[in-house]
């Protein structure tokens, strides 16, 4: 039996109507991982434009230090210069110590935002990796889809020259 042309077409559409339907869950999980990234990449971008903050805000901080380290130099020049003015020396040193206490507590907050920080990075890094597994299993899936497709087509090449409808 010869194929006809329209035999020819209808098989063909026949194939396509096949791969199109084995095909669309494969877009639609691709699509749904381009979505994912997407929606990793805002807060990535986020998370980049808080940490240039603080950095700002850590320079900020670490000038005030050089300024406050810069004075402190200045008052023990002047108390080894001055000893019989220590008694007004002395009420500028608990100013001094006050400042430094302020900045103490500063560097604590600092160092708190710091430790939610790394953990917010534990927790994005810990998500990327769940998202790297997925796509690992995504491809998968995909590869096996394919080799099933292939062997269905080896099966119906087999199938059409056993009834001579294709030629060898």
């Amino acid at each position: 039996m010869a194929l006809t042309n329209d035999n020819l077409k209808m098989f063909s559409q026949l194939l396509d109507d096949k791969l199109e339907e084995k095909l669309n869950p494969v877009t639609e999980k691709l699509d749904g991982i381009d979505k994912r990234l997407d929606a990793m990449d805002i807060r990535l971008d986020r998370m980049d434009a808080r940490l240039d903050k603080m950095d700002a805000r850590l320079d900020g901080i670490d000038e005030r230090l050089d300024n406050v380290d810069t004075r402190l130099n200045g008052i023990d020049v002047r108390l080894d210069n001055v000893d019989t003015r220590l008694n007004g020396i002395d009420g500028r040193l608990d100013n001094v110590d006050t400042q430094l206490d302020g900045i103490n507590g500063r560097l604590g907050k600092v160092d708190s935002r710091l430790n939610i920080l790394e953990f917010r990075q534990n927790h994005i890094s810990k998500k990327l990796e769940d998202l790297q597994l997925d796509v690992k299993i995504f491809e998968r899936n995909v590869n096996r889809t394919l080799h099933r497709l292939t062997d269905e087509m080896e099966t119906v090449i087999v199938i059409l020259k056993q009834n001579e409808m294709v030629t060898a």
